[in-house]
């Protein structure tokens, strides 16, 4: 997968590191603002979510805790989506404000 990465040119990126990164610093302060006083849960989808989860919860100034969710899709004999939760949270929900971190929305059927 790694080489993958060095098949991405320059010229074919949508947005810079810069840009992205500044947009990442403006979301962590907009997170925390909006969850001034309160624990977030912050959720990952796998594998795709890690950088940016890591470069957003190291700038929320907020209390955090982590966790991470890995979804698998795939079709059935009609051709129909299924899912399959291959890595279920640990965490427990009941009574958290719980932030979903997904990079990469095809569907949003998975979530």
């Amino acid at each position: 997968m790694a080489d993958s990465f060095a098949l991405i040119k320059p010229e074919n990126l949508l947005f810079s590191a810069q840009v992205i990164q500044q947009r990442i610093t403006e979301l962590a302060g907009e997170i925390s603002s909006d969850y001034q006083g309160r624990e977030i849960l912050v959720v990952g989808a796998l594998k795709q979510s890690i950088f940016l989860v890591s470069d957003l919860i190291r700038q929320i100034t907020v209390p955090v805790v982590l966790d991470f969710i890995d979804v698998e899709r795939e079709l059935d004999a009609g051709l129909e989506p299924v899912f399959t939760i291959s890595k279920d949270l640990e965490e427990n929900l009941n009574q958290k404000s719980v932030l979903v971190v997904q990079t990469l929305v095809d569907t949003g059927t998975s979530m």
